[in-house]
């Protein structure tokens, strides 16, 4: 996956365009495919991590932890 935004905490205001162009085409940089793939990746490894041990996650709201919430619970946390 190739890396187009930096950080958010790196925006600065000449790369919010950018920002909001990647957002409204997504599929142009990131296909199906790779999103998917990633993401049995993720599963695989919180299983690895929390295997024969009780797991649980806390999140803020925001949208890291959105994404983290769903992986976990995908894997039965």
């Amino acid at each position: 996956m190739r890396q187009i935004l930096g950080t958010k905490m790196s925006m600065k205001p000449e790369t919010e365009k950018l920002f909001w162009e990647v957002v409204n085409n997504i599929e142009d940089y990131v296909s199906r495919d790779e999103c998917e793939r990633f993401t049995e990746i993720a599963r695989s490894r919180i299983l690895k991590m929390t295997e024969s041990k009780k797991a649980s996650y806390s999140w803020s709201g925001g949208k890291d932890s959105l994404v983290i919430a769903e992986l976990c619970q995908s894997v039965g946390i």
